[in-house]
């Protein structure tokens, strides 16, 4: 019937926990609105940026060049900034294939998909082989190729060490890290 349609989802299941007898429950309830409220704020904020740039066009110019464009003049559904995304993930994409193909082909990795963007872990990660003379593991390597890659292509908010470091973590691990932060 739409009755429920103007309160969050938080709201409908939870009730309005902001009134609760629980300490910690009216807390949480704090946190989770303020960190809602913040989210929609900039979420206007960037939204009237982007209005003050299109009032801002040129005669002729349209919103769609606010927009960057691939090789072929496609657009990517970025927005134009220094770094091209759309060619970048293209780029990206390819040298995760040449990645992968030394892996297949130097560790014999045969089940490993081109496209593959994550790391061998596991008895697949622990294989070795000799490249360029020195003797690293299928890990070290898709990761090193990895970061050297990005290190020079990407835009990338901490030094080179921090991702040398994280590239060692397991996979598992990698992966608890990022489901604490979507948590968060």
């Amino acid at each position: 019937d739409g009755s429920f349609q103007d309160i969050s989802m938080f709201e409908l299941y939870a009730g309005a926990s902001d009134a609760s007898a629980n300490e910690a429950v009216r807390a949480l309830s704090y946190i989770i609105n303020k960190a809602l409220n913040k989210a929609q704020f900039d979420a206007q904020d960037k939204g009237e940026e982007l209005l003050k740039l299109q009032d801002a066009l040129k005669k002729g110019e349209k919103g769609w060049h606010l927009y960057e464009t691939d090789e072929n003049g496609d657009f990517t559904g970025y927005l134009i900034r220094d770094l091209n995304f759309g060619r970048f993930y293209k780029d990206y994409d390819n040298e995760i294939k040449r990645i992968n193909k030394i892996l297949i082909k130097e560790f014999g990795l045969t089940t490993l998909a081109e496209d593959n963007r994550v790391s061998p872990d596991g008895e697949d990660g622990r294989r070795t082989a000799e490249i360029d003379g020195e003797v690293i593991t299928a890990k070290e390597f898709f990761e090193k190729e990895k970061n050297k890659w990005l290190n020079t292509h990407a835009e990338r908010k901490f030094k080179s060490s921090y991702y040398e470091y994280y590239s060692k973590l397991p996979q598992r691990v990698k992966d608890n890290l990022a489901r604490i932060r979507t948590e968060i």
